[in-house]
């Protein structure tokens, strides 16, 4: 008997932040570096969708009030890289970096 296994890889997602703005934002030893650019509302965090990413509906409201404030929620798309762990560290960098933008 042989023992192959196939393992596929998830594709990296390519997106493209060229004429977008940047900012970071940090929290203790947390890092989040965000592109934020004219589009279709769509979020990515970490290369993911922000709903697979997170997955309670209070988080996903946390990372879409930026955009209910200003009434823009499908205005702009977003790339979010987020370093370390905790996820209160990670939704407070991510209010932290919209605070710069």
């Amino acid at each position: 008997m042989e023992n192959t296994q196939t393992t596929t890889k998830t594709p990296k997602l390519k997106l493209d932040f060229k004429d977008s703005k940047y900012a970071t934002g940090r929290r203790k030893t947390s890092i989040a570096k965000v592109w934020l650019k004219k589009g279709t509302g769509k979020i990515y965090v970490n290369g993911k969708l922000f709903n697979e990413y997170f997955s309670s509906e209070f988080h996903h409201l946390q990372i879409t009030r930026p955009f209910d404030i200003i009434n823009q929620s499908t205005d702009y798309d977003v790339d979010a890289v987020l370093v370390e762990v905790g996820l209160l560290d990670k939704l407070e960098q991510w209010f932290t970096v919209f605070l710069k933008l």
